[in-house]
């Protein structure tokens, strides 16, 4: 199940011309091994932002099954 997607307008500079259709999923899930994925790059501003800080919080307990 995805649930989030990266809009094109927001992909970085020089891939705009690679990755051209639709939206681009960055978190999904795969309930049946309890699995998530997150692809949220890197830089100086990951994990400064508190509703993504949030999202991570959830995943992990969501797997730890609470």
């Amino acid at each position: 199940m995805v649930l989030v997607t990266m809009d094109p307008s927001n992909y970085p500079l020089g891939k705009k011309n690679f990755i051209t259709g639709g939206d681009t999923p960055v978190v999904w899930t795969n309930t049946r091994y309890k699995m998530v994925y997150m692809n949220m790059g890197h830089g100086d501003k990951v994990m400064t932002d508190a509703l993504q800080n949030k999202m991570f919080s959830n995943a992990i307990l969501w797997l730890g099954g609470k």
